[in-house]
């Protein structure tokens, strides 16, 4: 695995040799919390759609100290249609955590191309 530098300070760790061409990066926000979304096992085929990752809610409130719950990332094949069946991991920055305490969740999505954090 090689890490790649993103914007602010946050890097993503590959897990190929060949970058992060047909992944998608999403930076999102939940309640200021910084998180990165990447999608792994896509087609390598050259004409094959891009696949796309975005969080269900523009915005996501909680409390501090708080748990912030129906936090959504869903995965399409071109922006629409569902990618059921695919990694995706998230990860956390700035000293936020998951409730078991991790920083990064990974999950496979379900019908609706969702995966619930």
């Amino acid at each position: 695995p090689r890490n790649i530098s993103i914007d602010d300070g946050w890097t993503i760790e590959v897990p190929s040799e060949n970058g992060v061409e047909r992944r998608t990066l999403v930076k999102g926000a939940a309640w200021s919390v910084p998180i990165i979304a990447t999608a792994g096992a896509t087609p390598a085929f050259a004409a094959s759609p891009t696949p796309t990752l975005a969080f269900t809610q523009s915005s996501y409130s909680g409390t501090g100290c708080g748990t912030i719950t129906g936090v959504q990332v869903k995965r399409t094949v071109d922006g629409t249609a569902p990618d059921a069946g695919k990694t995706v991991s998230v990860t956390l920055a700035d000293g936020y955590t998951f409730a078991d305490g991790t920083t990064t969740y990974s999950g496979t999505t379900d019908a609706n191309g969702l995966i619930t954090l």
